[in-house]
């Protein structure tokens, strides 16, 4: 990655932090990492990797984010049959209200 746009629409996505839960265990060290793709599909902005993953989601067994890393990329990999319910948790034990905001999701706030 040479930190160039290649296309107009890229805007580098970030892994911030791992919120510790059970299911997180062994990522909690993946911190400030630019998420490269998801099962194999270059991930260009942040609202273009939620519909990726919403997709992906419904269609696949599990997700595959490849995250950049010194040394080569990591990958996190998460069961989707048990997603929903791992995030759900993981918002509830962090009292965070949604796990996208409404402008990601396309949906106006009222």
């Amino acid at each position: 990655l040479s930190g160039a746009q290649s296309e107009a629409a890229e805007q580098p996505v970030l892994l911030s932090r791992v919120l510790p839960s059970p299911q997180t265990a062994g990522y909690l060290t993946l911190a400030d990492r630019r998420v490269l793709s998801v099962n194999g599909e270059r991930v260009l902005n942040l609202r273009q990797m939620h519909a990726l993953v919403q997709r992906l989601q419904a269609e696949c067994d599990h997700l595959a984010f490849e995250v950049q890393c010194v040394g080569g990329p990591a990958v996190i990999a998460i069961d989707t049959s048990t997603a929903e319910q791992e995030a759900k948790a993981i918002l509830e034990t962090y009292r965070i209200p949604a796990a996208a905001s409404p402008d990601l999701c396309g949906q106006s706030e009222t």
